[in-house]
């Protein structure tokens, strides 16, 4: 693709700098640096401090001019393009916010729908390590088997295996994505201080998200327990199928575990939410410039029976939302640990030319209490995992093991014969 560029001044090249040298010790080997020049333009300084304030439009042009004039090696114009796009938008500070490629914005359509080919994996973005932290692995999935566990961050990925904090998240994750039998490649930091590294390929697979799980809990066949990883199109039927099986089979109480659930899409948070609660609001929105208003009502239909919700430190997003509905309508007993503290809405933004934008554009707030983003919904009960329980997936935890799933048993029990 070629480009015109006008700068409209002339550039003269004078070298200012002489080749740097150093000597070293060991072995008796001299040492050089790579030459350094300075190219001067026709103002005559080499001092970035000297310069006059520009638009960006034409620092941009000025640095292509220079990359044309003087850059000796190959590069993808894509490429080009993109990184400028992805550290122009990094630049406003919000984690959450990224410049989408074409390939991107669609597959955040396909995560959404929950079909998906890939390894069976679900991550959040983990701010600190400015990486991929995985937070779920699906059973039977090709990362299952491959060993990926719980709590890895994954630092770098893609078949040149480049960093995902200069990348981005987003497209950091369609590196991870792709079609059947092709290879996933990417690196893990693991263990105390994430002091481990593990290099993993993978061969994808054709993934069928079940983002609800249910079953009857064995030692009380009263008690139906549902499992929520995550919120998309498809998890609406998958949670009605759930809570009308578990009835059919005479369940009475439920706990619903949403444990490492990094949140999902907007309404369909907000239809099955509206299946728990009585007559109300389920979720109200602060746009910029607005005042916090109601987005969503709930219609009288709910349900009555004792209720908890498990939740933990990778609780995110439309699962906190989840949880502090419930809490607010008084439907059920929060049990475990302070939640993640995302209470922030990111927005899909289309642009002309292909591609989107992925930005922060609103606040949430449950049907009545505050915001929680940077805070975390707090539980009515604090429960935290122990000894070896607590370095174990809690896919992977036995009943007995899980000590805020048994926390959580003993609230109903004991809410039951209170009555």
């Amino acid at each position: 693709m070629q480009r015109k560029v006008s700068l409209g001044l002339s550039i003269a090249v004078v070298v200012v700098a002489v080749i740097l040298s150093g000597f070293g010790s060991v072995m008796a080997y001299k040492t050089w640096t790579a030459p350094t020049v300075a190219i001067q333009s026709d103002n005559g300084s080499t001092d970035p401090s000297q310069t006059e304030e520009v638009s960006l439009t034409d620092k941009l042009a000025e640095i292509r001019t220079m990359i044309d004039l003087y850059n000796i090696r190959e590069f993808d114009e894509e490429d080009l393009e993109n990184y400028a796009m992805y550290g122009y938008v990094a630049g406003i500070g919000d984690p959450y916010a990224e410049y989408l490629d074409a390939e991107s914005y669609a597959s955040i359509f396909e995560d959404l729908s929950g079909d998906m080919q890939g390894i069976g994996i679900s991550v959040i973005y983990n701010p600190d390590m400015r990486g991929i932290e995985v937070i779920d692995v699906f059973p039977d999935s090709p990362a299952f088997d491959a060993g990926v566990e719980v709590g890895d961050v994954i630092m770098y990925c893609g078949d040149d295996l480049v960093s995902v904090a200069s990348v981005g998240y987003d497209v950091a994750l369609t590196m991870l994505r792709g079609e059947k039998g092709t290879v996933a490649k990417f690196v893990v930091y693991r263990g105390e201080y994430y002091s481990e590294e593990v290099v993993f390929e993978i061969e994808r697979a054709y993934i069928t998200e079940q983002s609800v799980r249910y079953r009857i809990y064995s030692e009380d066949p009263t008690i139906g327990i549902i499992r929520i990883t995550g919120f998309n199109t498809a998890t609406v039927a998958q949670f009605t199928e759930a809570l009308e099986t578990l009835k059919e089979q005479g369940v009475e109480k439920l706990v619903f575990d949403v444990r490492n659930n990094p949140g999902g899409e907007l309404n369909s948070i907000c239809e099955i939410i509206d299946m728990i609660v009585p007559e109300g609001p389920v979720i109200r929105l602060e746009y910029k410039g607005r005042d916090v208003e109601t987005y969503y009502n709930s219609d009288a239909s709910e349900i009555d029976m004792p209720m908890a919700v498990l939740v933990n430190g990778q609780t995110a997003s439309a699962a906190e939302l989840f949880t502090s509905a419930l809490k607010d309508y008084g439907k059920a007993t929060v049990i475990g640990t302070t939640t993640y503290g995302k209470g922030c809405m990111q927005s899909i933004i289309p642009l002309s030319y292909g591609g989107g934008m992925k930005l922060t554009t609103a606040l949430y707030y449950p049907p009545f209490s505050d915001n929680f983003d940077g805070v975390g919904v707090e539980p009515d009960i604090e429960v935290e995992m122990e000894g070896d329980a607590a370095k174990k997936s809690i896919y992977k935890l036995t009943d007995t093991e899980d000590t805020q799933l048994q926390a959580a048993i003993a609230t109903l029990t004991e809410n039951d014969n209170n009555k």
